[in-house]
């Protein structure tokens, strides 16, 4: 049981963490890209701006 505990806690432990940590760096990279997006959109189109603005007012 004890053996079982430290193989848990050293090899598959540690892989559901680095799991988690791509899946978190994969969310931050889309929402990135997302909001990179629309603030291009927001360039190129004043009525985007011009929402955004109203919005932001």
């Amino acid at each position: 049981m004890i053996l079982l505990n430290l193989y848990f806690n050293h090899l598959i432990r540690p892989v559901f963490l680095i799991g988690e940590l791509k899946f978190t760096m994969e969310f931050c990279q889309g929402f990135i890209f997302i909001m990179s997006y629309s603030l291009f959109n927001a360039t190129h189109y004043r009525r985007t701006i011009s929402f955004f603005v109203g919005r932001i007012e």
